[in-house]
């Protein structure tokens, strides 16, 4: 089963996420913040990473590229955010492969997720 990154600095949604996508039979990690997740993805790169766009120490947009240079393997990116589906596709372009607008049902994400691993 896929291994999967969770980024938000909201304890509650990590947390909710985490047990949701476990129960799904997922291997789940998460990190409170950008630092902690490239710290994750450079020691042991999961297969999918989801992440907040707003977070305190870095943009959404700066972070993802943030991800894509420091590893060799392209990780597939679900996007999560509470603003304006127009970043939609500003973030497609930089290579996330979904966008999930908050507040949202965790089988959309769950949808996505599958999406991605039947396209690997």
């Amino acid at each position: 089963m896929s291994r999967i990154l969770i980024i938000d600095d909201d304890d509650d949604l990590r947390m909710a996420l985490s047990m949701r996508l476990a129960s799904e039979g997922f291997q789940v990690e998460d990190a409170p913040g950008i630092s902690g997740g490239l710290k994750v993805i450079e020691s042991n790169p999961p297969d999918i990473i989801v992440m907040d766009v707003i977070m305190p120490e870095m943009d959404g947009l700066s972070a993802l590229k943030k991800i894509n240079s420091v590893t060799s393997k392209k990780i597939p990116v679900i996007i999560m955010t509470g603003t304006a589906s127009l970043m939609e596709d500003v973030f497609r372009l930089e290579g996330a492969k979904g966008f999930l607008k908050k507040p949202f049902d965790s089988s959309k994400l769950l949808d996505q997720i599958r999406k991605i691993q039947a396209a690997s």
